[in-house]
């Protein structure tokens, strides 16, 4: 029969006697419980159990000690028998149940102690599940039994094609086991639909990679990006008889992690989290506020933490190989200090298996997927800027012959060829468009065929540590040639595109809108969705037991908890808690930035225009 209620001991701090050696509290008087209840309690084998234990203060009124939770039965001679559940003396958890429950500790406890029935077990399941999780995610606890982080071995033949591939018997290196699951697809296999299926990749559609998706269809978005990113690694790692799953999950991860407003956005996150921008309240006089905020770093949060959707864990479930790959798709050091801290986004254990001392990727579809987010980069870069209007036919081949590039020249020679052998056949083609269509394939091609010939005549097997299965420098990279052409487009791209008054007023507007939006969020943190603070509550009951969800608690408790977040004076000596509540301010700063960083440039233009007042057109 299910339960619709629970009983609860009170009983005084000074009274604890009652409570023998062996779990029982024994029933004095019949002041201490009426007995129709304790009838009703004998007719059941097991009950839900509250022990409230609490203390008279000097100046007269009640504070709460400690609350346990149990699972209780009669055992007969008035006697009640508990096995303890969890328990807590956390003041701030126990002021919120007390308010919930609507308890009045004078007005109750006219009585030292005392059995009651409350018919409220969903405050008594919501606040058991609450103390269970702070226990179980506690730094201190997680990840204890390395029987449970190793996935079984796969060592399937035909999935070794490369002697320096990466090969399905490395992916014992899992946080999660999934004994019992379907095994019909590989670890990678599954790892690149998990990426494919979840919601923030489905976000990569309206994030812009240069210009906003409001400018037209036609240009790139993050998503477009990501899919030509993955064409081209796939490309690239098909010739080189690679492993194509773990390049394909690599590449449709590289970017999940992004920001609305592409890298602008980016910065201005960093900016507000290592306190060059002053909105975090006296992160500059305290250290150990500062944080940083880069693309490919968040991409592990995401995929680790932020996105649920299995009870079992937190995050995807990802193979480190993969996750390793993400997160070295491009640099993984800042040019100042602080340098990026894996732990605050790397919410797995064991992060030495993303082999942090190493720039590079260990896996040479890792690196492929860097080298070929290069080439997507150039390639679509040009295409939309072409598109734009900011580089046309003239601009492109002066730029090649100033700096004399044969390679560039005579792709342009190949195509105008082409076009005007063409031309007679087809008289409704557009020249201009055709051009930059026939120059943007012509890069691409150039440019992964002097990767893979690179890496054949360049094999360096002694960089193969084969003992590890892992590359110890890295040899997916262009030839001198081919980099000095890179180096031409990117800065083609800089000069005529990034510089643009366009892309400028771009930029301005998408730090304007993302540090207004962080402002108002921090000060106001209860504008948060149910999500966030949720997501707040379970990373500060990691490092605190002494923790309320701000959403859902009593609000007088929430603002005073609040105040003390964002307001308190955390370089005062005689703070009580101070170290807590740095942490506490942290971890809110760190939530602000999830929140902001998973929008997509529309939603973050209308949240914008919702907290200013703007109802016309942004």
């Amino acid at each position: 029969m299910k339960e619709n209620a629970f009983y609860m001991i009170k009983i005084k701090k000074d009274l604890l006697s009652y409570l023998i050696d062996h779990n029982v509290y024994e029933i004095q008087s019949d002041q201490d419980i009426n007995s129709k209840i304790y009838d009703e309690m004998e007719e059941k084998q097991t009950f839900p159990l509250l022990i409230f234990v609490f203390y008279k203060t000097n100046i007269g009124t009640y504070k709460a000690e400690e609350i346990k939770l149990c699972s209780g039965k009669t055992i007969g001679d008035n006697k009640i028998s508990f096995e303890e559940i969890v328990n807590t003396n956390s003041v701030l958890k126990m002021e919120n149940f007390q308010s919930k429950l609507n308890i009045d500790l004078k007005k109750d406890f006219d009585y030292n102690r005392y059995v009651s029935k409350e018919n409220a077990i969903e405050l008594y399941n919501e606040f058991k599940n609450e103390l269970l999780y702070a226990k179980v995610t506690s730094k201190k606890n997680i990840y204890n039994k390395e029987e449970d982080m190793i996935y079984e071995m796969y060592s399937k033949a035909h999935d070794i094609s490369h002697t320096y591939g990466s090969v399905l018997s490395e992916c014992n290196c899992i946080a999660y086991s999934n004994k019992g699951k379907k095994t019909d697809r590989n670890p990678f296999e599954r790892d690149r639909d998990r990426i494919i299926h979840s919601k923030a990749f489905r976000r990569l559609v309206d994030k812009a990679q240069i210009f906003t998706s409001s400018k037209g269809d036609h240009y790139r978005t993050r998503m477009t990006h990501t899919l030509e990113v993955t064409q081209i690694a796939r490309s690239i790692a098909k010739r080189l008889n690679l492993n194509e799953s773990l390049t394909e999950a690599i590449a449709l991860g590289h970017d999940i992690g992004h920001t609305p407003f592409g890298h602008q956005g980016e910065r201005t996150l960093d900016l507000i989290l290592n306190g060059n921008l002053a909105i975090i309240h006296q992160i500059n006089d305290i250290p150990d506020l500062k944080q940083r905020f880069k693309h490919n770093y968040q991409s592990l949060r995401v995929l680790t933490l932020l996105e649920n959707k299995y009870l079992e864990y937190e995050g995807l479930n990802l193979t480190y190989l993969t996750l390793e790959g993400i997160l070295k798709h491009t640099k993984i050091h800042a040019k100042d200090s602080p340098d990026y801290d894996i732990e605050d986004f790397f919410n797995y254990p064991y992060s030495d298996k993303l082999s942090l001392d190493s720039e590079h990727s260990i896996t040479l579809e890792g690196q492929v997927v860097a080298i070929a987010d290069e080439i997507a980069q150039r390639a679509h870069d040009i295409d939309d800027a072409f598109k734009s209007g900011k580089i046309n036919h003239d601009t492109f081949y002066k730029l090649c012959d100033f700096r004399s590039k044969p390679e560039l020249i005579e792709i342009d020679k190949e195509i105008k060829k082409d076009m005007n052998k063409s031309e007679n056949g087809n008289l409704l083609i557009d020249y201009n468009d055709m051009y930059r269509a026939q120059l943007c394939s012509k890069i691409i091609s150039y440019f992964i065929d002097d990767v893979v010939n690179t890496f054949k005549s360049n094999r360096h097997p002694e960089l193969f540590n084969q003992k590890e299965h892992k590359w110890t420098k890295k040899v997916i990279h262009f030839s001198e040639t081919a980099m000095r052409i890179n180096d031409i487009l990117d800065n083609m791209i800089k000069q005529l595109v990034l510089n643009s008054a366009e892309v400028s007023r771009f930029d301005q507007t998408a730090s304007d809108i993302i540090t207004e939006l962080f402002k108002y969020y921090y000060s106001n943190p209860l504008s948060l969705g149910d999500g966030t603070l949720r997501r707040l509550f379970k990373e500060m009951s990691k490092y605190t037991d002494n923790c309320i969800c701000l959403r859902g608690s009593d609000i007088e408790l929430v603002r005073e908890e609040i105040d003390k977040i964002i307001k308190a004076d955390l370089t005062e000596k005689n703070l009580d808690n101070k170290n807590e509540y740095i942490v506490k301010r942290k971890l809110l700063a760190r939530c602000i930035a999830d929140h902001i960083s998973g929008m997509t440039d529309t939603f973050a233009i209308n949240e914008y225009r919702d907290i200013k007042g703007i109802t016309k057109t942004f």
